[in-house]
C-alpha cells in the first residue's frame, strides 16, 4: 500500500512538472494575466527572472481633489483607537486614458530576489547579506548544495531585514531596473497625455503607503459594495487566502483580488510612520500592515489593523535598550512616480478664480518653442482681455516651464550620478575579480613549473583552484555585459558628458589601498569610454576593461 501510494505521488508531481520545486517559486510562482506587470531583472540559468506588479485602477482622471476618489478606510467597533474609520482620499502614480493607477507587487519580496539583487546577482554573496539579520543563519553551503532546499528557501518571505537595509534592497533594486534595459523599456508610462512625457522621467520601486495597500485588500475598485466589511472575505475562509500558522512560500495561498499573501505570512512594512489615524502623516515608529503568521506573533487580523513596530525596546530588568528581532516583518513593494513629471499637468489643471480664462491658456506641450507675441496677440483678438493680463498669464506659464528645465536638468545629474556610481562599482568587481584570478594563475604556473613537488593534498587544492578560476572568468564575461550596458545607459542620459564623472563619491571605495587605486584608474577609463560612445567613436569595451587592469 505505502508501495502504491509513493508511486502515485511521484506521479502526480512528475504531472504537474515538478510545480513543487520551480525555480520560478521565488518570483512568479503563479500564472500571470492582463492585470500584471512583468519586470525582468536578469538571467540565472538562462532563464529570467523578474519582480511582478499588479495594477489597479484608481477612478477620475484629474489631477487635483476628485470626490470620486474619496474612500472610508479603517474600522469602527471595539478595535484600536488609532484604526477609528476616517475619510482619505486615494491616489494614482500613473495616468492612463480615463484613470490613474497604482502598481502595487502581486507577492511579498521573498529571500531569493533579496539576495540577488543585495549580492548583485552572486547568490552566495546575497545570501551572507541575509544572513546578517537572523536569529539561527542558515549554513550557505549545504544549501547550495541541494536544489530542492534551495528553492523551497528562496521563495519564502524575507524576514527580519531592518527598515534601513530594505532601503538599501529598494535603492539597489531601482538601480538594477534602470541599467538593465528590458526591465527599464517595461516600466508603465507616467502620464497617458503627451504634455505629461514632455520631460523624460520614470517610475521607480518604493514601500507602498497605507491608503494604497488598504485600498488594495479591501477590493475597493473590484467590489465597491462590500469593501468596508471588516474582512474582504468572512472569517471562517480566511484560513485559504492566508498563511496563519507558519510562514511558507510565496503565493501558496488563494489570491485576494489577484494579490497574495496580503493577510498573515509576514506583516508587512509600509512608508508611512505610525499616526493617530490613517492617512494622517505620523510621527511614531515604523507602520507594518496584514498581521503574521502565528497567533501569538499578532492581534486578529483584518483589513485596518495597524501594528507599530518598534526597533529597539527597553525592558525594566535590561540596562541599556536592545533591538527587536524584527521576527515575521517583511515587504512588498510599490511603484512610485516623480510628482515633478506632473507640474506642467498639475498647472494646467490648476483650479483658479476665473477658470475661463486658465481653460483658453495654450497647451505646454508646445513648450519653449511657441511664440508668445502670436499667442498674445491670438487670444486678444478671440476673447475680450486685456493685454496686461495675457502677458502676466504668459510669464506665469513661462517661469512653469522654465522651473521644468530645471528640475529636468537636476532629475538628469541625479541619475548620472547614481547611475555612474553602479557603472564604477561593476568596473571595479571586474579588476577585483581579475586580481584574484591572476594570483590563482601564478600558483597553479608555479607547480606547473615544479610537478615533482605536487602532493595529493596540493593536487586537490589546485583542482578547487582550477574550478574557481573558470567559475570567476564566467562571473568576469557577465559583469563584463552588465558594465557594457551600464555605460551605455549612462551615455544615454541628456546633459551627460565626461565631466559628469567627477560627481561619483569615490569615498564608497576607500576601504583598502587596492580598492582605492582600482577607482581611481576606473574613473579614467569610464570617462574615455563615455566620450567616445558620445563621440560615435568606435571602441571595443571589454577588451579595454582588461587591457587597462591596473594591477
Amino acid at each position: 500500500m505505502k508501495i502504491k501510494l509513493f508511486i502515485a505521488c511521484m506521479l502526480i508531481q512528475l504531472l504537474s512538472g515538478g510545480a513543487a520545486y520551480s525555480s520560478q517559486d521565488w518570483y512568479s510562482p503563479r500564472d500571470t494575466d492582463e492585470y500584471d506587470l512583468v519586470l525582468p531583472l536578469g538571467e540565472i540559468d538562462n532563464q529570467q527572472w523578474s519582480i511582478v506588479l499588479r495594477r489597479i485602477e484608481v477612478p477620475g482622471r484629474e489631477f487635483w481633489l476628485s470626490g470620486e476618489r474619496f474612500i472610508d478606510l479603517g474600522q469602527g467597533g471595539d478595535v484600536d483607537v488609532y484604526e477609528r474609520p476616517v475619510s482619505v482620499e486615494i491616489r494614482g502614480v500613473t495616468r492612463a486614458d480615463k484613470n490613474w493607477l497604482i502598481w502595487l507587487g502581486k507577492y511579498e519580496v521573498s529571500i531569493g530576489q533579496y539576495a540577488y539583487i543585495m549580492g548583485d546577482h552572486d547568490l552566495r554573496l546575497g545570501l551572507e547579506s541575509y544572513n546578517r539579520f537572523q536569529s539561527t543563519p542558515v549554513d550557505i553551503d549545504e544549501l547550495i548544495s541541494d536544489p530542492k532546499a534551495l528553492n523551497r528557501f528562496l521563495a519564502k518571505p524575507v524576514q527580519r531585514v531592518p527598515p534601513s537595509d530594505i532601503s538599501e534592497f529598494i535603492r539597489r533594486l531601482n538601480q538594477r531596473c534602470y541599467i538593465y534595459k528590458p526591465c527599464r523599456d517595461q516600466l508603465p508610462a507616467i502620464g497617458h497625455d503627451e504634455v505629461d512625457r514632455e520631460v523624460k522621467y520614470l517610475p521607480f520601486f518604493r514601500l507602498p503607503n497605507e491608503i494604497e495597500w488598504e485600498y488594495a485588500v479591501r477590493g475597493v475598485s473590484i467590489k465597491p459594495s462590500k469593501y468596508r466589511d471588516k474582512l474582504p472575505v468572512s472569517k471562517r475562509k480566511l484560513d485559504n487566502y492566508a498563511q496563519l500558522q507558519k510562514v511558507r512560500s510565496i503565493g501558496k495561498k488563494k489570491s485576494l483580488f489577484g494579490f497574495y499573501d496580503m493577510f498573515g505570512n509576514v506583516a508587512e512594512l509600509i512608508s508611512d510612520r505610525m499616526s493617530p489615524e490613517i492617512g494622517v502623516p505620523g510621527s511614531g515608529a515604523r507602520l507594518a500592515k496584514g498581521g503574521k503568521a502565528l497567533k501569538s506573533f499578532s492581534r486578529e487580523i483584518y483589513s485596518s489593523l495597524r501594528e507599530e513596530v518598534v526597533e529597539f525596546e527597553w525592558h525594566r530588568d535590561s540596562a541599556i535598550p536592545k533591538t527587536t528581532s524584527l521576527a515575521r516583518i517583511g515587504f512588498r513593494l510599490a511603484l512610485g512616480t516623480p510628482l515633478t513629471a506632473f507640474s506642467t499637468t498639475a498647472e494646467r489643471e490648476r483650479p483658479s478664480s476665473d477658470s475661463s480664462v486658465s481653460k483658453e491658456l495654450p497647451k505646454a506641450g508646445g513648450g519653449m518653442t511657441q511664440d508668445f507675441t502670436v499667442i498674445l496677440d491670438s487670444l486678444s483678438t478671440s476673447r475680450n482681455l486685456n493685454r496686461e493680463q495675457l502677458v502676466n498669464l504668459t510669464e506665469q506659464l513661462a517661469t512653469a516651464l522654465e522651473r521644468l528645465q530645471i528640475r529636468e536638468t537636476k532629475v538628469n545629474t541625479r541619475m548620472a550620478s547614481v547611475i555612474g556610481d553602479n557603472t564604477l562599482t561593476k568596473l571595479v568587481r571586474i579588476w577585483a575579480v581579475l586580481k584574484e584570478v591572476k594570483i590563482r594563475d601564478e600558483v597553479l604556473d608555479k607547480y606547473v613549473q615544479d610537478p615533482d613537488s605536487v602532493t595529493a593534498r596540493i593536487q586537490a587544492r589546485l583542482t578547487r583552484m582550477e574550478q574557481r578560476n573558470e567559475q570567476d572568468t564566467r562571473l568576469i564575461g557577465r559583469l563584463q555585459q552588465e558594465y557594457e550596458i551600464a555605460l551605455r545607459a549612462l551615455s544615454d542620459i541628456p546633459g551627460v558628458s565626461g565631466d559628469s564623472i567627477d560627481l561619483i563619491d569615490l569615498k564608497t571605495f576607500e576601504q583598502s589601498e587596492d580598492t582605492a587605486l582600482l577607482a581611481s584608474a576606473g574613473v579614467k577609463l569610464l570617462r574615455q569610454q563615455l566620450i567616445a560612445l558620445q563621440r560615435s567613436i568606435p571602441i571595443d569595451i571589454g577588451g579595454e576593461v582588461m587591457s587597462h587592469y591596473p594591477l
